[in-house]
């Protein structure tokens, strides 16, 4: 362990043989920024302050503790913890989100994204409303050219005005200022990021530019990171980026109190923080509506649908029912 900490401050050297490598420290002086313990299989890392720089934060500490750590042994980052550190001083707050039409913030997906008319999403966004639901997202995985997506947020503006929020994928333009402020001048209050594509930095950066825009945080690729990185760690990350709501994993009756505890952590930092439960049912939903009330946006998308995936508008009146 000892070595992997110098590794942090001063670097280490390699050397390949045949049947083995060799890894020789750089220096064995004293730690000027960590301090460090082991015990019981778990290595503890206190980081001063003054190890860390606004501009290269995210850059920094995913290549240190999350990346070159990989090449050292089966680690994985469980916990952060910034309560007692500047760096919390630099979360970009946001206003709470209001609820439009009812107590809770309910949300499908439009799909089938790629084949879906304009005039198709328009229906399909008109009864939703009509059943209750108000947030009215796109798909992780689609993307659309810039004149389609300003189109369909034009129409979608008329259609969901002061009833629901319509939530556009951005991943692939958050870096176009020019785009994302035609976006918010046609009324888009919520953008999605996929941020395991993008990075922290651009969303860090985005929020700056544009602090009235919540940021909507999805994990998409985390399957691949879970061995490694914890959603604690994930969550921790993604709300110094300035992630307003993030899909942090939908418990059931049997692992809310963890969620619970995930949740209340993030708020003592980002007061007006959302978590995103996907997949719900009905089943689900009656062990999440005590626990997280209204402040949680609540997704259902599976459980609409019929054995040959068309929508059922019975089992989207039911599902809505739960939060009468």
């Amino acid at each position: 362990m000892k070595s992997l900490m110098e590794e942090v401050e001063y670097g280490s050297t390699f050397a390949l043989y045949n049947n083995y490598e060799e890894i020789i420290p750089c220096a064995s002086d004293e730690l000027r920024w960590m301090e460090w313990n082991a015990q019981d299989g778990m290595l503890s890392v206190h980081i001063d302050d003054d190890f860390w720089r606004d501009e290269f934060f995210f850059e920094k500490f995913l290549t240190i503790f999350v990346y070159n750590f990989l090449d050292f042994g089966h680690l994985k980052l469980e916990h952060i913890d910034i309560q007692q550190s500047t760096l919390k001083n630099g979360i970009q707050s946001s206003s709470p989100l209001m609820i439009p039409r009812g107590k809770f913030l309910l949300g499908s997906i439009f799909k089938p994204y790629y084949h879906l008319s304009l005039e198709q999403k328009e229906k399909q966004a008109q009864i939703m409303m009509e059943n209750g639901i108000n947030v009215l997202k796109n798909d992780e995985c689609f993307f659309s050219i810039k004149s389609n997506m300003l189109e369909e947020a034009l129409d979608m503006a008329q259609i969901v005005t002061r009833k629901a929020y319509y939530v556009p994928n951005i991943t692939s333009y958050i870096n176009d200022d020019g785009f994302i402020e035609q976006l918010t001048d046609l009324g888009v209050e919520i953008s999605m990021v996929d941020f395991l594509v993008t990075g922290f930095r651009p969303i860090y950066q985005l929020k700056k530019k544009f602090p009235h825009l919540r940021i909507w945080g999805h994990r998409i690729g985390f399957a691949a990171l879970q061995k490694y990185v914890s959603m604690q760690a994930l969550s921790i990350l993604a709300i110094l980026s300035g992630i307003d709501m993030l899909h942090i994993g939908t418990p059931t009756a049997g692992n809310l109190q963890e969620s619970f505890e995930l949740v209340k952590e993030l708020r003592s930092l980002k007061a007006n923080f959302l978590p995103i439960f996907t997949k719900t049912t009905p089943e689900v939903i009656k062990a999440l509506i005590p626990t997280f009330e209204d402040k949680a946006i609540y997704m259902a998308c599976g459980y609409f649908r019929n054995n040959e995936g068309h929508i059922d508008w019975n089992r989207v009146h039911k599902w809505c029912d739960c939060f009468k």
